[in-house]
Order: C-alpha cells, then sequence, then structure tokens
C-alpha cells in the first residue's frame, strides 16, 4: 500500500503539467498487440487511427477498461463509436477518461474517415483535450487540436500505416512555452499466413527519442484470436485474448512493467452490418 501511494503521489507531481492520455491508444486489443495504433478493422479505431477506420467494415460500439497497476487512481475509461454513412465514408466518436476528481483528463475525438481506393483510406479527426489539475492551485485547461491517419494494403500481405498526431503542437502551458507532444507513427503489417500476422510500428516525437512496437496475432480459429506485444520504450511485455459470438467481442489484456509491475484492460465491442468481423 505504501509503495502504491508512493507511486501516486509522484505521478500527480510529475504530471501536472504533462499529458497522460494524449496521445495513447485505447482498447485490450490495441494493448494486447503491443500498443499498436494501426489495426485494420480495430474496434477502437475510431479512438486509435482515423486510417484504419477508413477501411472498416462494419459499425462499432465499443467500450474498455483499464487499470493501471491496479492502482485506482490511476484507472482509464474509453468508448470509440464508428458508424459507415456509405460504402466509402465513416463517422467516428472516441472518448476517454483518466484520473479521479484531483486531477484528471479526458479526450473526446470526432473522426471523420473516407475510403478512397479499394484498399487505400485516411481520415481526420478533432481533438478536444481537457485537463484537471487540483483546483485550488490550477486552472482547468481546454485545447483543440486534431489527427490524420492514412492506411494501404499494398498487396494481400503486406499492409502500411502513418499517422500524424497534434501538428499543430498545441500549447498546453505558458511556463517553458510547454506543448501537447507532435508524434508520428509509422506502422507496417505483414500477414504469415491464414494464421499469423506480425506488425511493428515505429512511434517519433518531435521532442524525444522514438520507440518500436511490436505485435503478433495467432488466430487459433474464427472467433478465437491471441495476441502479444513488446514496447521498447517501457520494456513491457503484454498478453491478450479476443473471442467473437454473434455481434459481440470480448477482450482481455495483460501487460507487465519490469518497474511498475501489471496492468489489465478489459473491452466489449458490439458490431452490425457488412461481413466482416473484427481482426
Amino acid at each position: 500500500m505504501l509503495m502504491k501511494n508512493f507511486i501516486w503521489l509522484f505521478l500527480i507531481i510529475s504530471l501536472t503539467s504533462k499529458a497522460v492520455i494524449f496521445p495513447t491508444t485505447q482498447g485490450p486489443v490495441s494493448h494486447s498487440f503491443g500498443n499498436i495504433s494501426s489495426l485494420k478493422n480495430d474496434p477502437f479505431a475510431a479512438y486509435n487511427h482515423q486510417g484504419s477506420m477508413a477501411l472498416a467494415t462494419k459499425n462499432y460500439i465499443s467500450v474498455s477498461a483499464k487499470s493501471s497497476f491496479f492502482i485506482p487512481e490511476l484507472n482509464t475509461a474509453c468508448l470509440a463509436v464508428s458508424k459507415k454513412i456509405n460504402n466509402t465514408q465513416n463517422l467516428g466518436l472516441g472518448y476517454s477518461f483518466f484520473g479521479n476528481k484531483y486531477y484528471n483528463e479526458s479526450l473526446l475525438k470526432l473522426s471523420f474517415a473516407k475510403k478512397f481506393f479499394n484498399k487505400t483510406g485516411g481520415g481526420i479527426s478533432i481533438d478536444y483535450y481537457r485537463l484537471q489539475l487540483p483546483k485550488e492551485s490550477y486552472k482547468v485547461k481546454n485545447i483543440f487540436t486534431f489527427e490524420i491517419g492514412f492506411y494501404t494494403e499494398l498487396n494481400q500481405n503486406f499492409d502500411v500505416a502513418f499517422q500524424l498526431i497534434n501538428p499543430a503542437r498545441a500549447p498546453l502551458a505558458s511556463y517553458n512555452e510547454e506543448k501537447l507532444p507532435f508524434i508520428a507513427n509509422l506502422s507496417v503489417v505483414y500477414n504469415l499466413n491464414d494464421k499469423f500476422t506480425i506488425a511493428a510500428e515505429w512511434s517519433q516525437t518531435i521532442t524525444a527519442n522514438g520507440f518500436a512496437k511490436l505485435g503478433l496475432n495467432y488466430k487459433a480459429s474464427k472467433n478465437l484470436h491471441f495476441y502479444a506485444g513488446i514496447v521498447n520504450k517501457t520494456s513491457s511485455v503484454s498478453f491478450g485474448i479476443n473471442y467473437h459470438f454473434k455481434n459481440t467481442l470480448i477482450a482481455i489484456s495483460f501487460t507487465s512493467q519490469p518497474y511498475l509491475g501489471y496492468s489489465s484492460s478489459a473491452g466489449v465491442s458490439y458490431f452490425t452490418n457488412h461481413d466482416k468481423k473484427p481482426e
């Protein structure tokens, strides 16, 4: 208990001028896949990647909850909704909340995505970020910015995705001219065969060193998928399971970080229309 309180106190002190959930990927599918953002037909694509959402073949409503290091004050909740308005266009809504009544962050995303060609698409999201620090010391911060993403299937086995998060470098605080991070993500996905898919993503922040993410997906059956991933920056290792039945997907994931311990997340997705399930 003493260690948990120490971690929580340390995070509050260190994060009073930094963003936690901006930017992060959400949903147990991405968490178990090394936090890779660009997953084709991801039920959280409306939150994670506009290019992936452009190629979505179904409507989604997804909710998830994440417990970081089993500290209640570090819990995160997320909602993602994707709606096809025609055969080539999708509208998306994403929302996440982190923290408690003393310190919390929320991020709302409104997205539009379009399939340009049969296997290529892109989109944009308008982001509203809200940061509440201790009220007696700081004002609530309200910030607007945007993201863009593209996804293409180069051939039957090889996909490439690209994303820019906050290219406008929206200001976070006047002190030291601090800004929300500007991040570029480049992803590659390779289907080894009908059972195995591997993916890699490089995430580069303009003011810091980049880092790599690796993910592996094993399709045990039509309805049962296993995921594993690694993030080299945090030395974290993840694992997860997805199960499909009828119009519902249930997913859970677990992450181990050598210094802070374990995290877990779980989510449920409901999808309708068209003939393809989330991968």
